[in-house]
């Protein structure tokens, strides 16, 4: 029987992982999967004082004890977590890919991939609301 899991995409908002993705590319995040050193990952970070959550997409790196979440682009910040239990940090799923537009005008299907990318990270941040699943990235097959 084939197994099936659900992905889905959101758009980057900055350049943090610049130049592997940069601001506007298209970044498929598949939950699920067990998050091993190196992996890019969609993760969640709330900060308290600001009363926000923002999606950010960074590289886990474990070392001695700590969790990483580097940025690839030196101008911007890594965040370094003691220990695995922290309310503040939610992991959403592995970084499967991205895509980016290179030429203009778009699509109508580029649109609407971007509109359901956009409306996934809005979702997210503001925890509420559903992910608007991809026709085309909706679901990959486990091997």
């Amino acid at each position: 029987m084939k197994q099936y899991r659900v992905k889905f995409e959101v758009d980057m908002i900055d350049r943090s992982m610049s130049p592997l993705i940069e601001a506007g590319d298209l970044v498929t995040v598949c939950p699920g999967f067990e998050v091993e050193n190196g992996h890019m990952v969609a993760v969640l970070i709330t900060d308290e004082k600001e009363q926000t959550t923002k999606l950010h997409i960074r590289k886990v790196i474990f070392e001695d004890g700590k969790i990483i979440l580097k940025a690839e682009n030196r101008k911007f910040p890594s965040f370094v977590y003691e220990g695995q239990n922290n309310d503040n940090v939610r992991l959403i799923g592995i970084v499967t890919g991205s895509s980016r537009f290179l030429y203009k005008p778009l699509s109508s299907r580029q649109i609407i991939t971007a509109k359901f990318a956009q409306q996934n990270r809005i979702a997210l941040e503001s925890q509420s609301g559903n992910l608007v699943l991809n026709g085309i990235n909706e679901l990959e097959e486990v091997r």
